[in-house]
């Protein structure tokens, strides 16, 4: 079996010789790989969507809030089309999205967020999480008051 050689200029200027018996290897950033260590070729595709512009979107999120200083907030701006939430010590504010997005076995999923955390940490007191998180399972951004780390919880644990 003849091995062809075929030579391509790298981008270096030099000459690159490549044959069955003297192959190219290639490393791939890990940015445009999945989750697997494949090679992304996918556009991304937009499962869910969420702007502020107008209200809290009452019919997109559930929004519990366990008010014990009786001071707890979560009040919407149109100047700035957030949602801007305050507790203390006992409060918990919850927003969730009523959509799902599940897993889908085979294929990696992509997931970003646009979001804005207290550059301060806040209190100790204060968790806040961001992600893929249903309050049992998921994966999500963690902060407590200065620290921040990603966690993964299956199980509440």
């Amino acid at each position: 079996m003849s091995s062809s050689t075929r030579k391509f200029l790298s981008g270096a200027g030099s000459i690159l010789s490549v044959s069955e018996t003297s192959p190219l290897y290639v490393d791939v950033p890990h940015q445009f790989r999945d989750a697997f260590s494949r090679l992304r070729v996918s556009e991304p595709l937009t499962l869910f969507d969420s702007k502020h512009l107008h209200d809290k979107l009452p019919l997109l999120y559930d929004e519990e809030i366990t008010n014990n200083s009786t001071n707890a907030t979560s009040v919407h701006s149109a100047t700035d089309a957030r949602v801007r939430m305050h507790v203390e010590a006992g409060d918990t504010i919850k927003r969730q999205s009523y959509s799902r997005m599940n897993y889908q076995p085979g294929k990696s999923q992509l997931a970003m967020f646009t979001l804005l955390l207290d550059a301060n940490g806040g209190t100790t007191d204060v968790t806040r999480r961001v992600g893929l998180y249903d309050g049992t399972d998921g994966v999500y951004l963690l902060q407590i008051g200065t620290a921040v780390a990603f966690a993964i919880e299956k199980n509440g644990s």
